[in-house]
């Protein structure tokens, strides 16, 4: 039943992106200043970059310790003490 859903994402994709560009709709992008295409692209890279180097150096990484997710919970104005 999964390729099923999969099938149907990938066609309804398809179909909205034949849409965009029979309207033409990346001339929105003309409007997007280069350096924030720059830096968006360069903040992708640097995920990628980051997120492979474990796999490169051969470390493993316990990632609970790496979301520090107790860290965030003293953020929440409304959390009870």
């Amino acid at each position: 039943m999964g390729g099923n859903n999969s099938f149907l994402n990938c066609t309804c994709s398809l179909m909205i992106l034949i849409i965009l560009g029979l309207l033409k709709a990346g001339r929105i992008a003309d409007y997007i200043p280069t350096n924030i295409i720059k830096g968006l692209l360069a903040a992708i890279g640097l995920i990628l970059i980051f997120s492979q180097l474990p796999y490169a150096l051969g470390v493993e990484l316990d990632k609970s310790r790496l979301l520090n997710l107790e860290a965030t919970d003293n953020l929440d104005p409304h959390k009870k003490t």
